[in-house]
């Protein structure tokens, strides 16, 4: 593995280049830096953690686990279940 320092000056040198800096493929002339895959799977990844968002937010609002989906009882405070406390302490105990 690169340590972050490497990391940075290749990409740098990359962009200096006209390569795209996350692959090093040559970049055809265009207006952005990244080449079409790496924008492409970047836009992507972004989408799916925007839906994850969104999902959470509205299961919050439905008095719904953000995390499982199950039902809270009405006088029920905290935001997620019991069972997925318990899964949570589980997995910083092991």
């Amino acid at each position: 593995m690169m340590n972050s320092i490497k990391r940075k000056e290749l990409y740098q040198e990359r962009k200096e280049q006209g390569l795209c800096p996350r692959c090093g493929k040559k970049n055809k002339k265009s207006q952005f830096v990244n080449c079409a895959d790496c924008r492409a799977y970047y836009r992507g990844h972004s989408t799916s953690s925007s839906e994850q968002k969104a999902r959470y937010q509205a299961r919050l609002k439905n008095n719904l686990c953000p995390r499982c989906g199950r039902k809270h009882g009405k006088n029920y405070k905290n935001k997620l279940c019991q069972l997925c406390i318990r899964n949570l302490l589980n997995k910083r105990e092991a």
